[in-house]
């Protein structure tokens, strides 16, 4: 149905977004077991948070800089340390607790799986058409998880 190129840049897709949450995932657990660094990124101050902020974005512009190569290189590497950033900020959400934090991961693997569904049945032209109500819809899902 699809030529290899094709099935081998979404397999990589893939492959990035589950290793990126794999990533993520770990290095929470692995902050939240660690009194020191879960007391550094825990802080209320404005400090705290203006750094949080900076390393987020810092890494996602030194990520998104590194031009592509295949294989493990600089551009892989910056993306594990921003995956990582992103677990220690995601750290202090374990306080929440399993069941809430069990539900938002459910509707994220189904709002990231219906996303995917359309675009693998939809054509390649149509996809992209779907801006507008897709913002809607999120809309009323960032409204509704607020309110």
């Amino acid at each position: 149905m699809w030529q290899d190129y094709v099935k081998a840049r979404i397999r990589d897709t893939y492959m990035y977004f589950g290793g990126g949450i794999v990533v993520t995932a770990a290095t929470a657990a692995a902050v939240f077991r660690s009194p020191a660094m879960l007391n550094l990124v825990a802080k209320n101050s404005w400090l705290a948070i203006g750094a949080t902020f900076a390393a987020i974005i810092g890494t996602n512009m030194i990520t998104h800089s590194i031009p592509y190569s295949p294989g493990f290189g600089a551009k892989q590497l910056a993306w594990l340390t921003h995956a990582a950033v992103m677990g220690a900020v995601v750290a202090p959400l374990c306080f929440i607790g399993g069941p809430i934090l069990m539900r938002a991961a459910w509707y994220t693997a189904g709002i990231v799986g219906g996303l995917s569904a359309v675009a693998v049945c939809a054509p390649s032209e149509k996809f992209l058409n779907m801006g507008g109500p897709l913002a809607i819809g999120l809309g009323v899902v960032f409204m509704a998880s607020i309110g």
